[in-house]
């Protein structure tokens, strides 16, 4: 097994897309994550209004923390509640 890093409810962090920076919260409940695998997590966004207008499916985006520290795309887009 790799190695295993828990965030604890949330890892706030900085989403880049199209080479904007936008803060954001990753949502993990408690969840465990092992660095070097992928996942499909939810993301709440400070500013919404500024970066949902930029966002589609298959987007490219980066997770920003003094450095890249994740790459990937949007699955899917949620209305809020």
């Amino acid at each position: 097994m790799g190695a295993r890093t828990s965030f604890g409810n949330y890892y706030g962090c900085v989403l880049l897309v199209h080479g904007e920076a936008f803060d954001c919260r990753l949502i993990l409940d408690g969840q465990t994550l092992q660095l070097g695998r992928s996942y499909e997590l939810p993301v709440a966004l400070l500013n919404p209004d500024l970066v949902l207008p930029m966002l589609k499916q298959d987007t490219a985006i980066a997770l920003w923390k003094e450095k890249t520290i994740a790459e990937g795309k949007v699955m899917k887009l949620l209305t809020p509640v």
